[in-house]
């Protein structure tokens, strides 16, 4: 037999019935004393007769939040098991991502940044730099100092960037 909360006893497991009770109530064997819950419409096993949680196979929907809860996805378990879309991706601070360029070529591994549960930025390495169309680089010559009054070589010079890829450089007049 079983008692549920408010003291209404059934017989046995097969007594709870998907038509009996309500979401969160629960119900407790009395001949072993394993605890059941109602959980999205089904009776489910959460602790045994010594208190020990059993954790629950679950199936249906259920709803996977990032800890700040900006971020949150839909997705259907089977058996306790849910699986991401091939879209979406589990992402940890610190683990490596290749960055590319538009074309998709040139890769360069970045560490990933995560903060309250949000992919916030990925760093590349210190060898490794991002240029963008019309920045200025400082031109060096083979000594090392800065390119002035090189007969069109000058500082700073300008990049030109296409489709990902660095193009041209052109020096300062």
């Amino acid at each position: 037999m079983f008692v549920l909360q408010k003291s209404v006893p059934v017989k046995g497991v097969a007594a709870l019935t998907a038509d009996l009770g309500y979401a969160g109530q629960t119900a407790i064997d009395d001949s072993n004393g394993d605890r059941y819950a109602k959980v999205a419409g089904a009776w489910v096993k959460v602790a045994d007769g010594a208190g020990n949680p059993v954790a629950p196979p679950l199936s249906g929907q259920i709803t996977l939040k990032n800890s700040s809860g900006t971020v949150s996805r839909t997705l259907t378990a089977t058996n306790g098991v849910a699986t991401l879309a091939a879209t979406d991706a589990l992402v940890t601070n610190g683990s490596l991502i290749a960055v590319q360029n538009s074309a998709g070529a040139d890769p360069h591994n970045a560490t990933m940044s995560v903060t309250n549960g949000a992919l916030t930025g990925a760093k590349l390495a210190s060898t490794v730099a991002l240029v963008d169309n019309g920045d200025t680089l400082t031109l060096q010559k083979s000594d090392g100092t800065t390119s002035a009054g090189n007969a069109g070589l000058n500082s700073p010079a300008t990049a030109t960037v296409a489709s990902g890829v660095v193009t041209a450089v052109k020096a300062a007049s």
